[in-house]
């Protein structure tokens, strides 16, 4: 799913920054950097997940997501990372344009293609594993 973790490192690196992603990255990655190596296609991809679901939380907190988009009603389980995906997509393409409309680049202008979705989908399982009984900390405003 995320290629070869056994592939030399450095060659790799060599071989990106030589030549560039390959051609049509953009249907399998979230981002050109993470075809350069299967580990950094694991940190790209974990990363974008963990931005979705700290942006999710934070606009819940806000009270730009629905209540349901925070980490106080954790979404874990495998079908709930169809639930963050359908709140991410409308949020982000909405903060997209408050900047746009501010005369400032996308606020998250990456397209996440199926073949990312589903490395994010195994993400969400391996996170799921791991906290099955998570309890989140809850956040106290102090503003």
């Amino acid at each position: 799913m995320f290629g070869d973790p056994d592939a030399d490192y450095s060659q790799a690196l060599d071989r990106h920054y030589r030549g560039g992603p390959p051609e049509g990255w953009q249907d399998s990655f979230v981002s050109s950097y993470a075809t350069m190596h299967a580990s950094e296609d694991w940190a790209e991809t974990f990363a974008h997940y963990l931005h979705i679901r700290d942006a999710l939380d934070t606009a819940a907190w806000c009270g730009l997501a629905p209540a349901s988009a925070t980490f106080d009603r954790p979404a874990l389980g495998p079908s709930a990372f169809n639930t963050i995906i359908d709140k991410w997509l409308p949020l982000s393409w909405s903060l997209n344009m408050v900047n746009r409309s501010m005369g400032h680049d996308d606020l998250y202008p990456f397209v996440l293609p199926a073949a990312v979705l589903e490395k994010m989908r195994f993400i969400h399982t391996v996170v799921d594993e791991v906290a099955p009984d998570f309890e989140p900390a809850h956040s106290r405003r102090t503003v």
